[in-house]
């Protein structure tokens, strides 16, 4: 039995894997449900990895006063090396990282960590939907 193989087209498909443009979708993809994600996160008071916020002391739920910073984030940057997402308010790293008297609240995933159980499948399903997409 023999097979041929159509290799120019197999090296099509793969340069179009690491296309910028198909990086740059993917990581557009990406950060629009990592908006969703933490969206998500202030709606279930729970960080990345699952775990509940602490409640304040305020009786205000959780992270949302005035709602600056649930509504805060943006993506800063899409790019073929991926996304940046950040929050201009001013107390955001504060929470995010907790201080000697604040605890920790976790809005997105932190790189020691890394994606967890949460973020890392959603992404990582954004990610091969689009590797499987370029390839058709």
């Amino acid at each position: 039995m023999a097979t041929a193989y159509n290799l120019r087209r197999l090296i099509d498909k793969v340069e179009r894997l690491a296309a910028p443009e198909t990086i740059a979708e993917m990581s557009q993809k990406m950060a629009a449900e990592s908006l969703r994600l933490i969206d998500q996160g202030f709606t279930s008071r729970t960080d990345p990895y699952g775990e509940g916020w602490r409640p304040t002391k305020r009786p205000n739920p959780v992270l949302e006063e005035t709602g600056q910073l649930r509504h805060g984030w943006t993506v800063d940057h899409i790019g073929a090396n991926g996304f940046q997402l950040s929050n201009a308010t001013e107390y955001a790293k504060f929470h995010q990282g907790g201080t000697k008297t604040l605890v920790i609240r976790r809005m997105i995933p932190t790189t020691t960590r890394g994606l967890g159980p949460i973020w890392g499948p959603r992404l990582r399903e954004i990610a091969m939907r689009a590797l499987h997409e370029a390839m058709r």
